[in-house]
């Protein structure tokens, strides 16, 4: 049993320092209970603007603290943590916790009872009830909201307030505040506590020093283990990868499509070099075993050489070197058809890769050559037995130069870019050409082999420079001639001069191109009535009088049955013409396919959509079928006339 016996003395003598600790309560007195019992009035702390609510005080030392965190709901405190004491006796206050009781009630009747426990302990002259009131009043005005966390620690222990220090920073400030505020000492519990923090300090930080190393250790042990999971996974995705499943046949094909053709270019001076290792398909062999496998077993892979052997000369390149790749390349094509692309400014007749070219040269199919004459005739003097494709570039040209005659009973097409001397300086047989190309059509060179080609079936021909057209020896007719592709790029009319020239009985394609900004002179005498079904203009119709020459033309193609028409502006008077008129001559009557490029063009629109309507006709049985191919577009897009119609409206004939 303890004494009934209660005194009231100040905080100061009596209460060890609270962290937190208002300023306002230090000097509020306090209830001493028996056996060192201490219920402090008001009993509130403050810790970081945080009001806290000490429930009671046990005789173990140990202050019970009710918070926000123990209130799930503060209108309703069923199911939430309590201090609830079902017998307040002389003996002391049972405290019991969430693991051991689950109150019935609410806050008010908390607080109630709690009251009813001091007034049972509280007895003595020297605490009236106004003090008891006062102090009553003090708690019950305190909101619920204002509660924030609750602290069970034992008093005795003074390790406790460094690590609520610790813990809470902001707290030590509010815990020196009173003191530091003024000169006074601190009270003997004050000292004895603060002694105590500092004899166990050294002590907490080693404590701390060695968990942050311990912490510092395991980062790096997570940190190794994260990057080790990385590269497992990494390698089991790169080991996984489908790529890896692809078979051979397929991987073949795609790596045919990384190496560059030799002759399918227009300037053999910007040809990827087949001796850079940078470049397919030596980069492809550096892969893996298997790609590598692959590249080396497909002859196809290394059947491309494209030399310009001036970058060696630049780039200060021994012989040796590139003769050694050179010999390595050749010797994996393994007797491949080789297409072949040569560049140099200078005379390579005496160079030792020319010899070590020419060692395969019954290997060659496709030739793109830009090489000085005399080179040229070095190279004339052997035969290529399987060559089917010759390219010409520019190249220094001198009027001594002889005619370099080349053995080539198989070559079928023959491409001369940049300089038209090139059929002036070679001999080839031009009667079993198939195609014929020549950058400048107008030279009398040109013309000369023009007459020759009795077997070509299609010609590309250029015009870029004004010279002397020669045709007093009369028309020149090529019999098998299907195709021809005219473009014009200076020297207004040469192209058409030319053309009513020309005796084309077998052409089935026409293809002109003309200048921009120019006036495009369309050929008169060009006879093409017969045989010619598919026409294709790129000319400037709104400039000058383009428009009228060309509907002209257009009078003596009645079988075209394909029109291209690539012009940004389409005039009134061309739309008036290809507009279908009862009692009207018509232009283009077999018409059943109009594509316009590069796109809808600018015109008057109801102009244009008449014109199409004129053309288009329902056909109920094309509809039945599924046919209909005949259309109109604008660029690479088809474009139906009419949603509803789409599939039976067609152009009609005439």
């Amino acid at each position: 049993m303890f004494s009934a016996r209660s005194d009231i003395r100040s905080s100061r003598e009596l209460i060890p320092p609270i962290l937190g600790q208002p300023p306002d309560a230090i000097d509020k007195p306090q209830i001493r209970c028996g056996h060192g019992i201490y219920l402090r009035y008001p009993p509130i702390i403050d810790f970081e603007s945080n009001v806290y609510l000490v429930v009671t005080i046990c005789q173990d030392g140990r202050r019970i603290f009710l918070s926000r965190a123990d209130i799930l709901d503060y209108n309703d405190f069923v199911n939430t943590i309590t201090v609830h004491s079902p017998s307040m006796t002389r003996e002391g206050m049972v405290v019991q916790t969430k693991d051991q009781y689950v109150c019935e009630g609410n806050y008010a009747e908390i607080r109630h009872k709690y009251w009813q426990g001091i007034n049972a302990l509280v007895e003595g002259p020297e605490l009236d009830n106004e003090t008891i009131a006062k102090h009553r009043d003090a708690i019950d005005s305190m909101n619920s909201s204002d509660i924030f966390s609750y602290i069970d620690a034992p008093l005795s222990d003074p390790s406790w307030w460094l690590e609520l220090a610790l813990g809470h920073p902001r707290s030590r400030f509010r815990f020196y505040l009173k003191l530091l505020s003024e000169n006074e000492p601190p009270l003997p519990v004050e000292k004895e506590y603060l002694g105590s923090v500092l004899r166990q300090g050294p002590s907490a930080l080693s404590t701390l020093d060695t968990q942050i190393s311990q912490g510092h250790e395991a980062l790096i042990s997570l940190q190794r283990q994260r990057k080790e999971a990385e590269a497992i996974i990494r390698d089991a995705q790169f080991i996984l990868h489908p790529i890896r499943s692809i078979c051979s046949e397929i991987l073949l094909e795609n790596f045919s499509w990384c190496v560059c053709d030799a002759y399918n270019v227009k300037d053999v001076s910007k040809t990827v070099q087949c001796l850079n290792p940078r470049h397919p398909p030596w980069t492809i062999s550096h892969v893996s075993h298997r790609w590598r496998n692959i590249t080396l077993a497909c002859s196809m892979l290394w059947s491309n050489i494209a030399l310009d052997l001036d970058q060696y000369e630049v780039i200060d390149t021994s012989d040796r070197v590139y003769m050694f790749q050179l010999g390595l390349y050749l010797k994996r094509s393994r007797g491949c058809d080789l297409s072949v692309s040569l560049c140099s400014d200078y005379c390579l007749e005496t160079h030792p890769v020319m010899g070590l070219l020419e060692a395969g040269i019954s290997q060659w199919r496709n030739l793109n050559i830009g090489l000085y004459p005399s080179t040229i005739k070095t190279l004339g003097e052997n035969v290529f037995p399987l060559l089917r494709r010759l390219e010409v570039t520019s190249f220094v040209l001198f009027q001594e130069n002889e005619k370099t005659v080349l053995t080539a009973p198989e070559l079928p097409i023959f491409i001369s870019r940049c300089n038209d001397m090139a059929c002036s300086l070679l001999g080839i047989p031009w009667k079993q050409l198939e195609m014929f190309s020549c950058c400048n059509a107008s030279n009398r060179h040109c013309v000369e082999v023009l007459r020759q080609l009795s077997s070509a079936k299609s010609l590309n021909l250029t015009v870029h420079k004004m010279n002397n057209l020669d045709l007093a020896d009369g028309a020149i007719v090529i019999p098998f001639v299907q195709t021809l592709e005219f473009e014009e790029r200076k020297c207004e009319g040469v192209m058409a001069r030319l053309l009513n020239s020309l005796t084309l009985p077998s052409i089935t394609s026409l293809s002109l191109t003309f200048p921009k900004l120019s006036v495009s002179t369309f050929p008169t005498t060009f006879d093409a009535s017969t045989t010619l079904t598919s026409l294709s203009i790129n000319c400037d119709l709104s400039y000058a009088n383009n428009s009228t020459m060309f509907l002209v033309f257009l009078k003596s193609t009645h079988n075209v049955t394909v029109l291209r028409l690539s012009a940004a502006d389409i005039p009134n008077n061309v739309l008036h013409g290809l507009t279908l008129m009862e009692g009207k001559d018509s232009l283009l009557p077999s018409l059943l396919v109009l594509e316009i490029a590069p796109g809808v063009p600018l015109c008057e629109v109801k102009l244009f959509i008449g014109m199409l309507e004129s053309r288009c006709t329902e056909d109920e049985d094309d509809n039945k079928k599924g046919s209909g191919s005949d259309s109109y577009s604008c660029g690479s897009i088809q474009e139906p006339l009419d949603d509803e119609t789409s599939g039976r409206r067609r152009l009609k004939p005439a």
